[in-house]
């Protein structure tokens, strides 16, 4: 178990569930921020878990006016972590949909090039009727001037989206 758990198995054992819960869900950055006001306001001494399970109930019962006086407090800690989690969710969601996209469009960029050099293998080593060698050189040449153009939009592409650096600047 983490200390973290701890702490929560803890203030649960206590009855103390909006500590538990603050506890459990507070970033690591504030833990001592709450267990200082807690000492502040409270006496109560919340610092160590041996301590935690050692409360008396005249310890406990200041920490339960503390959960009831500054309840407000107690749930903006749970409020920033649950728009912390909202907030990776939604990029986690956009990170999967655009490697979606990527690869969709990977997919069939390799089908596109496999079904051009295809073409040309066949084109250029099989025997040709003579009533459609016109046909074959117009799709041909648009084989390979749709490749050329591809090959000069994917290196040298005229429509770059900035980066985020750029525009932070």
């Amino acid at each position: 178990m983490t200390i973290r758990s701890d702490y929560t198995a803890a203030l649960i054992d206590k009855d103390l569930y909006l500590l538990g819960a603050v506890f459990s869900s507070i970033e690591e950055e504030y833990i001592n921020v709450l267990k200082s006001d807690i000492a502040t306001h409270t006496n109560v001494d919340v610092t160590t878990i041996t301590r935690l399970y050692h409360l008396t109930d005249d310890e406990v019962n200041r920490l339960h006016t503390y959960e009831k006086e500054y309840r407000a407090y107690l749930y903006t800690y749970i409020e920033v972590s649950m728009d912390r989690y909202r907030e990776l969710r939604i990029l986690a969601r956009r990170y999967r949909d655009e490697s979606r996209r990527i690869i969709y469009t990977k997919i069939i960029g390799i089908i596109l090039v496999l079904a051009a050099v295809v073409y040309l293998f066949t084109i250029t080593f099989f025997v040709i009727p003579p009533e459609n060698v016109q046909i074959v050189n117009t799709i041909g040449g648009m084989v390979i001037g749709c490749t050329v153009q591809s090959l000069m939009q994917y290196f040298f592409p005229a429509n770059k989206k900035p980066n985020d650096n750029e525009n932070n600047r």
